[in-house]
């Protein structure tokens, strides 16, 4: 393997490390957007669902 192969196979690599501690440290800043709903909140009927205007008004 030539020297300029090695550099881009240890380039590759470190890019592969750095996406994967990147997404990793992402993972929960996206779940804590999501909201989380408890057992209560889905107990009961979803009301952004029922509420529709079946009027031709705007």
């Amino acid at each position: 393997m030539s020297k300029t192969n090695e550099k881009l196979l240890i380039g590759i690599l470190a890019g592969i490390i750095i996406a994967g501690a990147a997404a990793f440290a992402i993972q929960p800043a996206l779940a804590g957007n999501a909201g989380v709903r408890t057992g209560t909140d889905l107990a009961g009927p979803s009301f952004a669902v029922l509420t529709l205007s079946l009027s031709d008004k705007v």
